[in-house]
């Protein structure tokens, strides 16, 4: 029996055992003679990974991420009372949790399809198991050209064109290692980009990484502006208002209370170390660093779904290579010669 639920196609069994049944059900059964192929190239585990990934995953995390910065913006826009900037923290916060959630899940999927392309090592316990993301990031930074075309599957060296098309002229040759290598140098700026976005360039700079490893530990947002406390700000130009001072370091700007380990603190809170364990940061509620936080989504999001179709793809036999390049890369003669070689089934070596 066949059923559609909300556009997903269900083959179901019915079992029945006296005044009970049991149901066996196949989803996406259009699917099923492609999944099985792709799970000789790759274990069932990871390929239910890559899968659910590819169709749903990233997605779901951008468009929630979007949904935040949406209210964000609404509420920033009608901010009237106090309730107006409580709101605007939390949302905030929330939204570099979701942000620092992205960024390590990226991280962890890059490196664990790097891996599986050089060893061949299990997707799913390497993925489910990463923990190291900044250093993740930080070697991108670092240029990693090589790295970067293990983890996408892009031809290494020109030589390697050779292995992978047959009869290729010496001008189909340079042109697709060309397009090789803008394709990799365009990764590696999205990379760059991201990388430059959460790592710290000065010891005492507050980064989103630095927000989201104190918030997913537990370290809430505390709220100045309601606290009995004696506060001082220095340096403030004479003819700036009283009110939009406060309001300026209090309430546009959300305060993280935390321990820092001795090797993140500044002479500042190294100072405050010796009278006590907390240190606290602060960061600003803007516009600015939200949008900043969306364009990067936008980019890993890109690359996401890129790179997981790219070992779907693998997963089923073709050995085709997909390029990532803007329009000004490439003359029209270089891309109809490219199009000619990589679309020509016949081209590829079995």
């Amino acid at each position: 029996m066949e059923l559609e639920i909300h556009g997903i196609k269900f083959n179901v069994t019915t079992l029945e055992q006296g005044e009970f049944k049991t149901l066996k059900v196949l989803p996406c059964p259009e699917d099923e003679e492609l999944f099985r192929q792709s799970v000789s190239v790759i274990d069932i585990q990871s390929l239910q990974i890559l899968w659910s990934k590819h169709y749903y995953g990233i997605n779901h995390r951008s468009n929630m991420f979007n949904v935040l910065f949406n209210t964000f913006k609404e509420t920033l826009d009608n901010v009237e009372d106090l309730n107006g900037y409580f709101t605007l923290q939390v949302l905030y916060t929330d939204m570099v949790l979701r942000f620092g959630t992205i960024l390590e899940e990226f991280a962890g999927m890059c490196s664990a399809l790097r891996e599986h392309s050089i060893n061949r090592t299990n997707i799913a316990q390497y993925f489910l198991s990463y923990s190291d993301p900044m250093g993740f990031y930080n070697s991108m930074s670092a240029g990693a050209l090589r790295s970067i075309k293990q983890m996408f599957r892009l031809p290494q060296s020109i030589g390697n064109l050779n292995r992978i098309f047959r009869d290729l002229t010496d001008v189909e040759r340079d042109v697709l290692w060309n397009a090789v290598n803008k394709s990799t140098q365009m990764i590696q700026e999205i990379f760059n980009d991201i990388a430059q976005a959460i790592t710290r360039n000065q010891g005492d700079s507050v980064t989103y990484y630095d927000m989201y490893n104190k918030l997913k530990h537990g370290f809430a947002p505390i709220y100045p502006f309601v606290t009995p406390v004696e506060l001082t700000f220095e340096n403030i130009p004479k003819d700036m208002d009283n009110s939009l001072t406060i309001k300026h370091f209090l309430m546009e700007n959300v305060s993280l209370m935390h321990n820092k380990l001795p090797g993140q603190r500044t002479n500042i809170s190294q100072d405050q170390q010796q009278e006590n364990n907390i240190t606290i940061t602060m960061d600003n509620v803007s516009i600015e660093n939200a949008e900043n936080m969306v364009r990067i989504v936008e980019s890993i999001t890109y690359l996401y779904k890129h790179l997981v179709k790219t070992y779907l793809s693998y997963s089923q036999g073709s050995k085709k290579f997909s390029l990532l390049t803007r329009k000004e890369m490439l003359t029209p003669e270089e891309e109809n010669t490219i199009i000619n070689v990589i679309d020509n089934q016949e081209r590829y070596l079995i």
